[in-house]
């Protein structure tokens, strides 16, 4: 109770001639008014089958903040799932993939408002390239019960190739009345206005492309602890300049 901690769980698999498999999963129980920032960092090659499963618990005024970066492998599913048990608790869920090559993704956050009073807000970003492919499903559950409950969810998705591929799926189950959702969800390119105007002011194709990059990320990347920003930056760069390329 009362208590504040802030945890990192990074996974790295390095490219290996051999397929490599990783299961990873953490449970995380809060108690009465704690405070918790969660960051889960994968940096994977395209050489690694991955499934990742997350499960949280909020009891009473709990806070929790959860920031989840994915930077590819070969092919992968990730289940977060958060229980918000008593009134008053509170979960940000924040999340930012970069997929590259034949890469894919399936992603599935599940927020449940199991009590009344309690608030959620889940933002998730995606950039694709290559022939990558991501799928991004959203849940949120408020069943009968769970009255002056705010919930949010909205998933972005940015496309650095016509071959690459991106789906949002959002998923609101709401039985109370007493409430107030949103959710939204876009896929879409690199706008020509935009290209046009930063390659006028002198910046090549490669040097513009990568800050409208940068700058639709950066929404997630300003939320996060300034201990991590650093490494998750450096990530971001590798992943995006495969190949020497951004494209």
């Amino acid at each position: 109770k009362n208590s504040e901690a802030q945890i990192v769980e990074e996974i790295i698999a390095k490219k290996n001639e051999d397929t490599i498999y990783i299961n990873s999963f953490t449970s995380v129980f809060q108690e009465e008014s704690s405070r918790l920032t969660y960051v889960t960092k994968e940096n994977f090659s395209d050489s690694v089958l991955h499934f990742r499963n997350l499960h949280t618990t909020g009891k009473k005024d709990s806070t929790l903040k959860n920031f989840y970066f994915n930077m590819g492998g070969y092919k992968g599913k990730t289940i977060i799932e958060s229980n918000l048990v008593e009134k008053g608790s509170n979960v940000e869920t924040y999340g930012a993939t970069l997929l590259a090559n034949r890469e894919f993704l399936d992603t599935d956050i599940q927020i449940i408002h199991g009590a009344g009073n309690t608030e959620s807000k889940l933002l998730m970003k995606v950039v694709a390239k290559d022939k990558s492919h991501n799928v991004f499903t959203g849940n949120l559950n408020i069943p009968k019960s769970s009255e002056k409950v705010i919930a949010t969810q909205l998933s972005k998705n940015l496309i650095l190739n016509k071959t690459a591929r991106a789906e949002a799926i959002p998923k609101l189950e709401v039985f109370a009345h007493d409430v107030r959702c949103s959710h939204g969800a876009s896929v879409g390119e690199i706008r020509e206005e935009e290209m046009f105007y930063l390659l006028s002011r002198g910046l090549t194709e490669e040097e513009a492309r990568f800050l409208v990059v940068e700058g639709f990320l950066c929404e997630i990347l300003d939320k996060l602890p300034d201990s991590e920003r650093g490494s998750i930056q450096t990530y971001i760069n590798e992943k995006l300049f495969q190949n020497g390329k951004i494209y």
